[in-house]
């Protein structure tokens, strides 16, 4: 799994969420470990305050409608290292859909759910059972959704690190970038076109005395883009926006070496509120028209008021 100083990402209480599912994290709860080298199939988040580790969340793509209960006390039977488990007790949440399973005072204990949509068996192991821990993680429980694209719209919702993006359906993860005051997602469709969607904090530093559309300007010429247009656009909400226009070689095959540049749309707004800029980069070929469907990608952050 990849450990990551988390110091910096500290948010009073944020959504994760993935194609299939999505919960909201209890106050003061990071993710200090990942594992996402797979995230369609399988993949892996654990959790943690200053006071300790608090627990893990797993996701795995299964074959078959499980029997959670049998798998828990399978699971504990073999943490435990006895012939028999002691009798676990389960009571249900999320409208029933979401097992919560503890034995003793002390020892670990259990939640599961199962996303038939998608076939996806997902799975939180908490450290230490106690009333008070209980209490804590049962409205996250609750909070649990299938996290389905949204039917009218045609996006599908992602969040981690406190970074929320909701993006045309068809693309998925591919994987995350996170280090102490920046994260970036990554996502791909069946054309290969891609999505980047950036937070960069402590902006002021990073922008060290420029405006927005200069400091976006000299990351997207880093990666040897080709800067085509910039534009600065009006304040929403007091929020500095700009957009971009570049282009890149083909990300894909022999396009790469030999096919024409692809065309790209980049657009970053800087939320003075928070001291940090928002970003996100598209990239896909000329015939792409994909542009107006991004434009709101950050619509409810940007649009939320300082």
């Amino acid at each position: 799994m990849n450990m990551v100083d988390l110091k910096h990402f500290r948010h009073p209480q944020f959504r994760t969420a993935m194609s299939g599912f999505s919960f909201l994290l209890p106050r003061d709860w990071e993710i200090t470990a990942y594992d996402l080298d797979d995230a369609e199939r399988e993949g892996r988040f654990s959790f943690a305050t200053e006071k300790g580790p608090m627990g893990q969340f797993s996701w795995r793509k299964i074959n078959a409608a499980p029997d959670i209960e049998r798998i828990i006390e399978e699971v504990h039977r073999r943490y435990l290292g006895e012939d028999t488990a002691p009798k676990i007790r389960f009571t249900r949440h999320a409208n029933g859909r979401v097992y919560l399973a503890h034995t003793r005072q002390g020892e670990r204990f259990y939640a599961s759910v199962f996303n038939l949509s998608k076939m996806l068996l997902c799975e939180w192991i908490f450290d230490k059972y106690s009333k008070d821990m209980a209490e804590l993680v049962v409205p996250m429980l609750d909070s649990f959704t299938d996290n389905a694209p949204d039917p009218a719209t045609k996006r599908q919702f992602f969040a981690l690190f406190g970074l929320e993006a909701s993006l045309p359906e068809g693309y998925h993860f591919v994987d995350l970038e996170a280090v102490p005051t920046s994260v970036t997602m990554n996502f791909e469709n069946a054309k290969h076109y891609k999505i980047s969607v950036h937070r960069f904090g402590l902006a002021d530093v990073y922008m060290q005395g420029a405006d927005t559309a200069n400091f976006y300007h000299r990351c997207l010429y880093a990666r040897r883009y080709a800067i085509r247009d910039i534009r600065k656009l009006p304040p929403v909400n007091g929020c500095e926006t700009v957009e971009i226009d570049y282009r890149a070689r083909g990300k894909f095959g022999f396009d790469f070496l030999l096919g024409p540049w692809w065309h790209g749309f980049a657009s970053a707004f800087y939320k003075k509120s928070e001291n940090r800029i928002y970003a996100f980069e598209h990239l896909g070929s000329q015939f792409s028209k994909e542009r107006e469907k991004l434009k709101d990608i950050f619509q409810q952050k940007l649009t939320a008021k300082d």
